[in-house]
């Protein structure tokens, strides 16, 4: 895309202990070899696999600017 710059919507950090429980955890979370991080409200990131499985992965912070931008969907809403 040239020109015009994308928006950013999240940004998540990871320290070390993030990555390596990630590494650690991959194979009980993956899916098709595709490992799903949710942002979820409260600024948690937490390992996801359907239907309902979750694993806290560590806390995550906005970048400067988003807090204004960021839209909670509402419950019900379809999840991509």
């Amino acid at each position: 895309m040239r020109g015009k710059k994308p928006r950013v919507l999240a940004v998540a950090k990871f320290t070390r202990d993030m990555a390596d429980s990630l590494t650690r955890h991959f194979d009980d979370f993956s899916v098709d070899g595709i490992v799903s991080v949710e942002v979820v409200e409260h600024r948690g990131l937490f390992l996801s696999r359907p239907p309902e499985i979750r694993a806290f992965l560590g806390r995550a912070s906005l970048a400067d600017g988003l807090d204004a931008d960021v839209e909670t969907p509402p419950p019900g809403a379809a999840r991509h």
